[in-house]
């Protein structure tokens, strides 16, 4: 009978070693990057910082945006909720990353944030451009009060950047390798 593989904190208990002064030491495989952009670890965890910091940003300045949209629409509003919600976990990842050094990551960290970056920033992308085809048509099909049109404007190109922004990061965070140690 084949044995079940242990998950959560009984996973990362085996990992941890008692020193024999009362403190643990991690003794469990660390990955660290190998190949990809010739950037330092450093370098690579500021850019991406960077990039998901501006996507959330920018979510957030869209939301303060007196939009036609934004008032009752839901083909507007659960995109852009998810765009936001998506570009906010993303930056929470990777200043998870950068907390920890980003040069070498203990095992359970890298599965829970290098892995996990670039599906993030590819659905923040998906939603950022559905709000920009929902605004759109809202615009369009909708009686926009004409002072609403300017507003629905930056929204729509804030949007546009998102999803270019976020396109950008995961290819950028595809094309790192990295190895475990």
């Amino acid at each position: 009978m084949a044995q079940r593989k242990k998950r959560g904190k009984a996973a990362k208990a085996a990992y941890f070693v008692s020193s024999g002064n009362g403190n643990y030491v991690y003794t469990g495989p660390l990955y660290s990057i190998i190949a990809g952009s010739g950037l330092t670890a450093r370098q690579i965890s500021m850019r991406r910082l960077l990039f998901c910091g501006c996507i959330t940003a920018l979510s957030l300045l869209c939301g303060l945006l007196p939009v036609p949209g934004m008032s009752n629409t839901f083909y507007v509003i659960i995109p852009y909720a998810g765009a936001l919600i998506f570009g906010a976990v993303s930056l929470w990842k990777a200043a998870r990353v950068a907390y920890w050094g980003g040069d070498k990551l203990r095992e359970y960290v890298y599965e829970s944030t290098v892995k996990q970056i670039p599906v993030l920033t590819l659905f923040c992308a998906v939603f950022a451009g559905i709000s920009v085809i929902g605004e759109g048509l809202c615009l369009v099909f909708e009686k926009a009060d004409p002072s609403s049109i300017p507003p629905a404007i930056v929204f729509i190109l804030a949007h546009a950047v998102i999803l270019v922004l976020a396109l950008v990061e995961r290819r950028f965070e595809s094309k790192l390798e990295w190895g475990n140690h």
